[in-house]
């Protein structure tokens, strides 16, 4: 969330246009949908604390190495690195939040790691405006550092190290390429292949290829012997649904902060940290909302 603000800035820093600085936010977006339920799936298998470990540690490298960039596309993929670090570690938390709080405080549970998602996406923009106007733009990535080491020290001092028994050792590689392969292709085709006056031709290639990896997907994993995702869960109702509900609220929330930040700053002529300010609000009412709702 503290890079969404500072996208006008780093246009104007590298001098090149929207569509090539919004890559700097896809390129991140994109490996961490394509990573993050298959290595949530290694994480049960191998140990989730290995896994965050993995994972954080990369993230603080790639930003580290974002803080450096010298140009757009370096940039870019340094993002790369650090949304890879992020896919891996991102599932694990609620993961082991299941395993620690008994059922009866699960739910609380689950709302506190809501409730610091949410303070984190509420002051990012914020902090993230701030670091630009009174520094520069590489501190929204310096400032993550800190907080990695913190958090590798924390997570190596406190918490166990836990596996999914039932999950075996057989690596599902088919099922994570097909998945892997079906988020790829669609996401790219949300993002750069806009059929409205784009490319409709390579926007409907990517789509076909999507639904026909998804397709293979769905029909591997009710046949592999030891499935990254069980056809228990592909047929839970419940499961099913939740996970379309959060697509659609993700879809909306996630991606209109960026366009506000867009449309503050370039449009209306705020600074970055009055844009960061005015979408404080959106954060803020889940902060209130959540403990509630947990």
């Amino acid at each position: 969330s503290i890079v969404n603000v500072s996208i006008p800035e780093l246009q104007d820093e590298f001098s090149t246009d929207i569509a090539t600085v919004a890559w700097i936010i896809n390129a991140y977006n994109i490996i961490f949908a394509v990573l993050l339920v298959s290595m949530g799936r290694l994480a049960d298998q191998f140990g989730r604390k290995r896994f965050f470990l993995i994972g954080l540690t990369v993230f603080t490298i790639g930003s580290a190495l974002c803080a450096t960039a010298w140009s757009v596309e370096w940039l870019i993929v340094f993002r790369i690195i650090q949304g890879a670090g992020a896919g891996i570690l991102a599932p694990l938390g609620f993961a082991m939040t299941v395993l620690v709080f008994p059922p009866e405080h699960r739910g609380r549970g689950l709302a506190l790691i809501a409730v610091v998602a949410l303070v984190a996406t509420a002051v990012g923009p914020v902090i993230g405006g701030g670091l630009v106007e009174i520094a520069s733009w590489h501190w929204i990535f310096l400032i993550n550092i800190p907080f990695g080491i913190i958090g590798v020290i924390l997570c190596l001092r406190w918490w166990p190290e836990t596996w999914d028994l039932t999950a075996g050792r057989e690596i599902d590689l088919k099922g994570m390429l097909l998945l892997g392969g079906a988020v790829f292709m669609w996401t790219v085709a949300l993002i750069e292949a806009n059929p409205f006056g784009g490319d409709l031709p390579l926007w409907l290639s990517l789509m076909q290829g999507a639904i026909l990896l998804g397709v293979l997907f769905v029909w591997w994993e009710r046949r592999a012997p030891n499935p990254m995702i069980t056809p228990g869960l592909l047929s839970n109702a419940q499961f099913r649904n939740a996970n379309i509900g959060m697509f659609f609220f993700a879809g909306g929330a996630i991606g209109s902060l960026l366009l506000l930040s867009l449309m503050f700053v370039n449009l209306w002529g705020y600074t970055q940290l009055e844009a960061a300010l005015a979408i404080t609000p959106v954060p803020l009412m889940g902060l209130i909302t959540w403990p509630f709702v947990g």
